[in-house]
């Protein structure tokens, strides 16, 4: 019953980790054609 809840909370981590890092990537993404857009009117 232990292993079971830990490998089910380590899961959880995982996807919670990736789900974060999917987030930064598309902050990242939008800044950077925020910022293209401005270099092209300038």
């Amino acid at each position: 019953f232990g292993a079971q809840m830990v490998s089910k909370q380590q899961e959880t981590y995982t996807q919670a980790g990736q789900l974060a890092e999917k987030a930064l990537s598309a902050v990242k993404t939008v800044f950077a054609f925020n910022g293209s857009d401005f270099e092209l009117k300038r």
